[in-house]
C-alpha cells in the first residue's frame, strides 16, 4: 500500500514539477479545489439532476403513467437497513427508467414487520395524499 501512495505522490510531483517548468511557481491551492467549491459545485450538480428528474417525471405523471413504489434494502455489512420510493416509467420513445427518488437509513431500532409496515404506510401516503 505504501508503495502505491509514493507512486501516487511521485506521479503528482512530476506533473507539478512539469506545470512550473512552463508557468513559474505554481501554488498548490490555486490548482486543488477547496471545501467550500466542492460544496458549492455538489448542490448545483444536486439541482441539475432534481431538475432533469423533474421534467422527465412530468410528462407520465401528466398521463397518469408513472409507477412511484416503495424499496427496502440492507446493507449487511454497516448492517443498517434503507427504506426509499422509486418511481418506473417509459417515457414516449419507450425508453425505460428506473429512478431512486430518495433512500434514507431505516431509524427504527428494530426492524420488525409491524415497524417496516408502519415506515411503508408513511411512505404510500407521501406518494399517495389523497
Amino acid at each position: 500500500m505504501c508503495e502505491i501512495r509514493y507512486a501516487f505522490f511521485y506521479f503528482i510531483s512530476i506533473k507539478y514539477n512539469f506545470l512550473g517548468s512552463i508557468y513559474g511557481n505554481v501554488d498548490v491551492n490555486d490548482i486543488l479545489r477547496g471545501r467550500s467549491t466542492i460544496a458549492s459545485h455538489i448542490q448545483a450538480a444536486a439541482k441539475s439532476c432534481r431538475e432533469r428528474v423533474k421534467e422527465l417525471l412530468q410528462e407520465p405523471y401528466k398521463s397518469r403513467c408513472l409507477s412511484i413504489s416503495p424499496d427496502f434494502w440492507c446493507d449487511k455489512y454497516q448492517q443498517v437497513a434503507y427504506p426509499g420510493v422509486t418511481a418506473v416509467i417509459v417515457d414516449k420513445d419507450f425508453k425505460y427508467y428506473t429512478i431512486d427518488l430518495f433512500c434514507k437509513p431505516f431509524q427504527e431500532l428494530e426492524k420488525t414487520a409491524e415497524n417496516i409496515l408502519i415506515v411503508t404506510l408513511i411512505f404510500h401516503l407521501l406518494i399517495n395524499p389523497y
